[in-house]
């Protein structure tokens, strides 16, 4: 096994229980994407990422402490991007 060390807080435990869970995610995300009914991309995909603010949402609030910061125009333009753009892009390009 390997040495931790003495200074580290389980942080690289942590990390990678992060990347297992993601993993999952993907895994069933896809399996259900495929089994699920047919609506039509746009509506099914549309479902998938609601959904998925509805998990992250109150666990980042719960968590984190977003409020207490004050991001910038261009920090809320880019996450505001990069949440419409590439990710309900590939959820589309996914679900047809």
């Amino acid at each position: 096994m390997a040495e931790v060390s003495k200074y580290s807080s389980g942080l690289p435990y942590l990390a990678q229980a992060s990347c297992f869970i993601v993993v999952l995610g993907y895994a069933s995300g896809s399996i259900i994407s495929k089994r699920a009914p047919q609506l039509g991309p746009l509506r099914f995909g549309a479902a998938a990422l609601i959904m998925a603010a509805l998990i992250t949402v109150p666990l980042a609030l719960a968590l984190e402490s977003p409020l207490a910061a004050v991001p910038s125009l261009t920090g809320m333009a880019a996450v505001l991007y990069l949440g419409l753009v590439p990710t309900a892009l590939a959820t589309v390009m996914l679900l047809t």
